[in-house]
């Protein structure tokens, strides 16, 4: 294989993965921005877009219940050099790990709300898959009705809890509750139009 010419323009010919048994090779490409050169893409290699790629993968199996996937590594090799540039094969290097089930959440310390309160606004259901992007969503969704009534300085912490056996994630979610914020002053500044009490 040769070396990646500076100054050359280099275009991807090849995209592989390894490691890769719960996604086929046609998914993965489609998740990332990275294309092969045919007749439709250019094909056209940019460095910068590597690490987006990555995280594109790794988001795709996290949100499938392998929440411990990672690219590992990528390698480049230059397959082939034509006149005026190179022909680049990538081979992303995965390790999917296992799948896990959302086993069920807690809430300690809530007094504001119950838990049935709380609960509601986690759209998981015990024994879903775990999809850790629409977890972080609905953790927002907890933090969010106490913010949006007045209670911006809580504490809100989670603890995740595995069962290597069934596979399954359990989360327990401390909150401390603390005073609701209240507006003492509004200052108006740069009005030269009205008068502040307008």
């Amino acid at each position: 294989y040769f070396d990646i010419e500076e100054g050359r323009q280099t275009k991807v010919q090849t995209i592989r993965f390894s490691g890769n048994t719960f996604a086929s090779e046609n998914t993965l490409k489609g998740e990332i921005k990275t294309k092969e050169q045919s007749l439709f893409q250019s094909g056209i290699f940019k460095e910068s877009q590597l690490e987006n790629d990555t995280q594109a993968i790794e988001e795709y199996y996290r949100s499938r219940g392998f929440i411990d996937a990672e690219v590992e590594e990528v390698t480049r090799e230059v397959v082939e050099k034509e006149e005026n540039r190179n022909l680049l094969t990538l081979t992303f290097y995965i390790k999917e790990g296992s799948r896990w089930s959302f086993g069920g959440i807690r809430f300690e310390g809530n007094t504001l709300y119950s838990n049935a309160q709380l609960r509601e606004k986690i759209s998981l259901q015990e024994g879903d898959t775990l999809n850790l992007a629409q977890l972080e969503r609905d953790f927002t969704k907890v933090s969010d009705l106490y913010y949006n009534d007045g209670y911006i300085f809580n504490s809100i912490d989670r603890e995740e809890q595995r069962n290597e056996e069934q596979n399954t994630v359990s989360y327990t979610v401390r909150i401390e509750e603390r005073g609701r914020a209240h507006i003492e002053n509004i200052i108006v500044k740069g009005n030269e139009k009205t008068k502040d009490r307008v």
